[in-house]
């Protein structure tokens, strides 16, 4: 047999399988391509989206709606932002900010999870026909993930302030899941969290807690890395658990209204 010929044979494979991998990721850089890519996505059971620009929400825009179909009934995807901002639609003809159906970025579904990396979500406003919302509404897994200069960010989002004490920037089900993780970088919140289920930190970077975090009355764990309170904002309403090793920084005079458990050496700073 030839051997130029085995020699190919044997690249084609390789080369085939290294433009497979690198197709799996799909740059967006508006709305519309990013719907059809969280479309496509969903059909999978693991995809990977990559923001090229800032996407602003208009009064056309709807939020994600993240839920497995047919077979794919616990799809995985991971969205990197690349330093980019989704940015809610949340203002009227007037200029008034609105709740609107357009006012969430993510609903994600009971077996869905979703992976936010280096990126902000900032002035989402909630949905008026859903009773609790904001940013993103929970009811699957949610992974915030930093990196050294790559961070996480809320900011400004108001989720369920047109209907009372609700407000924040997630609401997570009962049952429903958040993964913290990564080995620097911050992972920082405005408005807060609220609802119940579970929220774990097990990563080397920090978490900044801001706004009211009371409404969240489930299980808070930090198992390794730094928790700061800033400024106005609260620990959470229900268990706030600190393992041995990690850190917590309490910058806020607001009173700890959820219970407080400090395992064995942990760091702990209040004030300044």
């Amino acid at each position: 047999m030839n051997k130029n010929i085995i020699r190919v044979s044997l690249i084609f494979p390789i080369i085939l399988m290294a433009v497979t991998a690198h197709a799996q990721d799909t740059s967006v850089s508006d709305y519309n391509s990013l719907q059809k890519a969280i479309e496509d996505g969903l059909k999978k059971p693991e995809s990977a989206i990559d923001l090229s620009a800032d996407i602003t929400f208009d009064a056309n825009s709807k939020y994600f709606d993240l839920k497995g179909t047919g077979e794919q009934s616990n799809p995985n995807m991971v969205i990197n932002g690349n330093g980019h901002t989704l940015k809610g639609y949340n203002k009227n003809s007037n200029g008034n900010k609105q709740s609107t159906m357009n006012g969430d970025a993510f609903i994600i579904g009971a077996n869905t999870t979703l992976t936010l990396k280096n990126i902000t979500l900032k002035e989402f406003w909630g949905s008026s026909s859903v009773a609790n919302s904001g940013a993103i509404i929970n009811h699957g897994t949610l992974v915030l993930q930093s990196e050294q200069n790559k961070d996480v960010k809320f900011e400004s989002n108001n989720g369920g302030s047109r209907r009372g004490t609700n407000a924040g920037d997630i609401y997570n089900a009962p049952h429903a899941t958040i993964l913290i993780n990564g080995e620097a970088g911050t992972v920082s919140f405005g408005t807060g969290i609220y609802g119940d289920g579970t929220i774990t930190h097990d990563g080397e970077n920090t978490v900044e807690l801001g706004g009211n975090n009371d409404q969240f009355k489930g299980k808070f764990e930090n198992k390794k890395g730094k928790v700061t309170v800033k400024k106005g904002a609260n620990l959470f309403g229900g268990q706030n658990i600190f393992e041995s090793g990690s850190s917590l920084t309490y910058l806020s005079s607001s009173a700890v209204t959820g219970h407080l458990t400090l395992n064995g050496g942990v760091d702990v700073t209040v004030g300044d």
